[in-house]
């Protein structure tokens, strides 16, 4: 048996192009998400009330942004590889983010039930901070999408 090239058809060089395009959307939403969490909580800071919020709840955000900001740099560089050949590489970084942003949006979202809070829960600052919890959510469940993407990408290694 010989390996053999083929060429790819147009159909699958659109498909392709869609599918960056979506990787190019995540990486975008991860930007603004990133910036929306950071106004949010400057502005928690700045009032005082962020620190009441539990320190487990505090930390799991800083967690979260910091796997945003890596997250974006990994995209970035997935992006710009698969323009010119799709690698299993990219496919096993595509599932690792899938899976570790279903593993920290895991880790949030018990954070968020279990913890205890200022007890103003109608008060306009816990507002923002339930604003803050619902875009991390929100963005994993964007990010646990890239492991669908990696399963559609497998006919695209090597090419």
């Amino acid at each position: 048996m010989s390996a053999e090239y083929t060429e790819i058809s147009h159909e699958e060089v659109k498909s392709l192009y869609h599918t960056i395009e979506s990787i190019k959307s995540t990486q975008t939403d991860l930007t603004f998400t990133i910036e929306d969490i950071n106004t949010k909580l400057r502005e928690l800071i700045k009032c005082g009330y962020y620190n009441r919020v539990s320190i487990t709840f505090r930390t799991r955000i800083y967690e979260t942004i910091l796997f945003y900001q890596e997250t974006i740099n990994d995209l970035l560089a997935v992006i710009d590889e698969m323009g010119q050949k799709v690698r299993p590489m990219h496919l096993e970084t595509l599932a690792t983010i899938a899976k570790t942003a279903n593993n920290l949006n895991t880790s949030l979202r018990f954070t968020w039930k279990t913890d205890s809070y200022p007890d103003d829960f109608s008060e306009q600052r816990f507002l923002v901070l339930a604003h803050v919890y619902k875009n991390c959510a929100s963005m994993f469940t964007s990010l646990e999408n890239l492991e669908t993407i990696a399963e559609n990408l497998e006919e695209y290694v090597g090419k």
